[in-house]
């Protein structure tokens, strides 16, 4: 039970009072506390600097170094500490960052494992960052790499594909990411490939195997379906005046020849009439339009190619049904073609040197018309010269006795009369001298 003494009473207040108006007062007296402390404050200066405000202050350089020491040094901190505090302050750069640091050598493996390990990163997710960092490249890349054959050693080396690798590129790939195993694999897939119409030329002459034809099928990226029966369309069928001559020697059955026309393009149908037409135009006797069409020559053709009567390949055809080869029919085809180049940009030429040469276009845009022709420069220099010459021609200057009489109808003056003079290769002393006898009045002729 609690005591109810007066002693206990009384002491029991003394403990109580001093709590219950302790807030009273403070509220009270606040302004003067507050007063009294400022006022205290401005007396004694040496309140510390936090530490961590001091590191910032130092770090940024608002703070020098001894000033630095002497205030953590008041707080109780050695020089070896403080060092570790602003070395522990200081920002650390980013991860992604440090990495293209060492990718483009602006530090070394030891330095990069350092930086990493601020970061604390232990030893073995170091190694597997490093591993991590470099680049694989995208699908489509791989795709074309596997097409190309670089994951095929043996052809790889057969094709040479990691011939005239330059070390710069490497060096420079790793600065992108890109390891020296792949740099090397992007080297080897880079190399531009014959087309397949090259391909058929060098199996025709040869130079290559048919395995090697599929080989560069597959790298040209064709479906394996294709690729057998590519191959077997890269050979020329049979011409139909070889056919019909064929035919004629007992070569080649009317079944054969329907199969050898449709190789050419023909449909069953049409094939059979080529069939036909073949059979009778090998007949003892030929028809009238054999006869007629033995009539046209083949400069007759050709004069109705060049005067555009007959298309390119009409032309072809007639040529053809004459009994030339295809091969002597595309001799004479491109001929006239680049006989009727040779006639175009012989027009066009004269018509430029005829124009700047009459004086219709300056010379400087002459020389623009004949570069836009796209000629060689041995056309322009030769037309170029045929220019000056014409223009050399027309730039002759009058007679003395014209410019006299231009002297008289004040059609030029006395300096212009002069200059012309001077043009005409006179001496000054010859000029002073004609000049006085024009002066008399003297007008001879000649």
């Amino acid at each position: 039970a609690m005591p109810n003494t007066p002693g206990f009473l009384a002491a029991a207040m003394a403990f109580l009072i001093p709590l219950l108006i302790a807030p009273i007062v403070t509220t009270i007296f606040s302004p003067f506390l507050d007063e009294i402390r400022q006022e205290a404050a401005q007396i004694a200066t040496n309140t510390l600097i936090p530490p961590a405000d001091s590191i910032d202050a130092f770090i940024r350089g608002f703070m020098t170094e001894d000033r630095f020491r002497k205030e953590l040094g008041e707080s109780g901190y050695s020089n070896e500490r403080m060092d570790i505090l602003v070395a522990s302050s200081r920002r650390l750069i980013d991860v992604g960052e440090i990495f293209r640091w060492w990718l483009r050598d602006f530090i070394t493996e030891d330095q990069l494992d350092e930086l990493l390990r601020f970061h604390k990163i232990d030893s073995d997710d170091r190694v597997r960052l490093k591993q991590a960092v470099f680049f694989i490249p995208p699908v489509q890349d791989l795709i074309r790499m596997a097409v190309r054959e670089v994951f095929s050693p043996s052809i790889r080396e057969r094709f040479k594909l990691d011939e005239d690798f330059p070390p710069e590129f490497q060096e420079t790939a790793k600065q992108q990411g890109v390891s020296e195993e792949w740099a090397k694999n992007y080297w080897a897939a880079h190399w531009v490939l014959p087309s397949v119409t090259q391909g058929f030329a060098m199996l025709h002459r040869k130079v290559i195997s048919a395995e090697d034809l599929d080989l560069l099928l597959r790298a040209q990226d064709v479906m394996p379906f294709w690729r057998d029966k590519i191959t077997q369309v890269a050979f020329n069928p049979l011409t139909r005046v070889d056919l019909r001559r064929m035919h004629k020697l007992g070569l080649l059955d009317s079944e054969q020849l329907q199969l050898r026309y449709e190789d050419l393009g023909f449909n069953a149908e049409n094939a059979t009439m080529m069939v036909q037409f073949t059979e009778a135009f090998n007949e003892e006797e030929p028809p009238d339009v054999a006869l007629e069409l033995e009539g046209l020559t083949r400069g007759t053709i050709l004069g109705m190619f060049d005067d555009g009567v007959l298309t390119e390949g009409e032309t072809d055809v007639a040529l053809t049904d004459l009994g030339i080869s295809e091969a002597a029919v595309g001799l004479f085809i491109a001929q006239r073609k680049l006989e009727q180049e040779r006639k175009t940009r012989t027009g066009l030429i004269e018509n430029i040197v005829r124009l700047v040469g009459g004086g219709h276009i300056n010379l400087d845009a002459g020389l623009d018309n004949l570069a836009g022709l796209g000629l060689t420069a041995t056309e322009i220099a030769i037309a170029t010269q045929r220019i000056l010459n014409k223009r050399k021609s027309r730039d002759r200057l009058p007679t003395p006795v014209q410019l006299n009489k231009m002297l008289a109808a004040d059609i030029i003056d006395a300096e212009q009369w002069d200059t012309a003079m001077v043009g005409l290769n006179f001496s000054d002393e010859s000029i002073a001298r004609i000049a006085a006898l024009t002066a008399t009045g003297f007008t001879e002729e000649g």
